[in-house]
Parts: C-alpha cells; structure tokens; sequence
C-alpha cells in the first residue's frame, strides 16, 4: 500500500493496482481509518507501520465450514 500525504492510498499485489481509497488518522495518531476499517497504531517508525484491529470480526466460510475471524495485524514497511 503506498499511503499519499492528500489522504488516499493505492494498493497493489503483484505489481498490478489493486485498490485505491482514503485515509485519515485521529486519536492524537494513534488510530488511522482506511476507507471504512479503523485500526490502532501499534508501531510507527520512519520505516514501518503496525496496524491491529480487534474491533470488528470477518466471517468467512472454506469448504463449507463457517468459521469467525477475530482480530487483524497488518504491518507495512518500506
């Protein structure tokens, strides 16, 4: 993800664009929203970012079991 400083953002997988969508951050930047997804700042230093969210679950069914996903971290580094 390549976040912009005008509060947008391009994902990419693959070297092929993916996704784009807003940004923003509060809570004295220590959360940041990404299009609809709120997410703590775990980390943040000139080279990487940690973000968790264990604020919202995801369902998500393989096989035709249905499991819940509980909590995400992503980290981002350049």
């Amino acid at each position: 993800m390549i976040f912009k400083s005008d509060g947008t953002y391009e994902a990419t997988s693959g070297g092929t664009h993916s996704y784009n969508g807003t940004w923003s951050t509060f809570n004295d930047g220590k959360s940041i929203t990404i299009t609809s997804t709120t997410y703590d700042i775990t980390t943040l230093t000139s080279d990487s970012m940690v973000l968790t969210n264990s604020h919202e679950s995801f369902a998500y069914s393989v096989n035709g079991v249905a499991s819940t996903y509980y909590g995400e971290r992503d980290t981002y580094t350049h």
